[in-house]
């Protein structure tokens, strides 16, 4: 792909139809990763399909850290798609740092199908509530319920003793209502 029309018209083949692998298209694709346009580097991260080669691991770790947030978040979901533990850390030092609430959700998603450890990720949620920021915090409150009882949002857990939890469980949030009336 020799100019940026030509590269978005090979991506958009790539992402639009499973049969188009012309001969090379490894070759030619992997570079696009890091292209000099971001909207060339997003659209990489989302046209291309998995497996990923070992230099597109890289470029997708480094596009979880890049300046441009659409490439971060294409990022997040082709590492999501990849489930490779090579990403888990960049995912972590996003989900660590991002203030933007799309990448905040798919940094999670992403580093839990990635292997990272769910309570360690829940730890992250609970240090990034804020005291004043009461839209943040409902995003992360979600996203505490969503990892406390989902499996890296593949469909809730079938494992939880609901019996022994429930009660806990109930007294806590009524506690904590009761305590939160006024706000």
């Amino acid at each position: 792909a020799a100019t940026p029309g030509q590269a978005v018209a090979f991506l958009a083949g790539l992402k639009a139809d499973k049969n188009f692998r012309p001969s090379g298209w490894q070759n030619t694709v992997t570079p696009l990763l890091r292209h000099r346009i971001p909207f060339i580097r997003a659209l990489a991260m989302e046209s291309i399909p998995v497996p990923l080669n070992a230099t597109s691991i890289e470029f997708v770790a480094a596009g979880i850290k890049d300046g441009y947030q659409p490439v971060q978040g294409a990022a997040c979901n082709l590492a999501a798609k990849a489930k490779l533990p090579r990403f888990s850390q960049p995912l972590q030092e996003l989900l660590r740092t991002t203030s933007n609430e799309w990448l905040l959700n798919s940094a999670f998603d992403a580093a839990a199908t990635c292997g990272a450890n769910m309570d360690t990720l829940l730890g992250m949620l609970v240090d990034r509530l804020d005291p004043v920021n009461k839209e943040w915090n409902m995003r992360v409150l979600q996203l505490l319920v969503h990892g406390t009882v989902s499996t890296g949002s593949y469909g809730f857990r079938n494992d939880i003793d609901w019996q022994h939890a429930l009660p806990t469980m109930r007294r806590a949030w009524l506690d904590f209502i009761k305590e939160n009336r006024g706000e």
